[in-house]
């Protein structure tokens, strides 16, 4: 199951949040037809993303990401095995870090325009009417 999305070179990456026999994880989609797609990572050092939520290119060309655990409360996805967090992924190098945690349910993510500061709404504080309580940010 497909969520966030983005432009990236000559494709779309975008969020598979996966099932119990696919893993969540960063795609890459072809923009071209046969519209083939790839992964480009689904775990962090071993342990499966819970469910891949949004996405969002830093001008350095690290990717980063939010990695709620929606999947798993809606049953089709396996147990977590890593916390609610955020990660970087640095595809020319292929490491990544888990950038900040102690959230609910991560969810949105992206830049102040001098990319300096990165914000992340955490749906975990979401009232019924439909507005929030919590916007993160966090200087870079």
């Amino acid at each position: 199951m497909a969520n966030g999305g983005i432009n990236y070179k000559d494709g779309i990456i975008f969020c598979a949040q996966g099932s119990m026999d696919q893993p969540s994880g960063l795609y890459l989609m072809s923009i071209t037809p046969p519209y083939s797609s790839t992964i480009l990572k689904s775990n962090f050092y071993g342990r499966p993303f819970n469910s891949v939520n949004d996405v969002v290119v830093h001008s350095d060309g690290s990717i980063w990401f939010t990695d709620p655990i929606y999947g798993y409360e809606q049953g089709y996805r396996p147990s977590p095995r890593l916390p609610n967090q955020v990660y970087r992924f640095n595809p020319a190098k292929g490491s990544i870090r888990a950038m900040a945690d102690g959230f609910g349910r991560p969810n949105g993510i992206w830049f102040s325009p001098n990319e300096k500061v990165v914000y992340v709404t955490d749906t975990d504080w979401m009232h019924g009417d439909g507005t929030t309580d919590d916007t993160r940010s966090s200087s870079i």
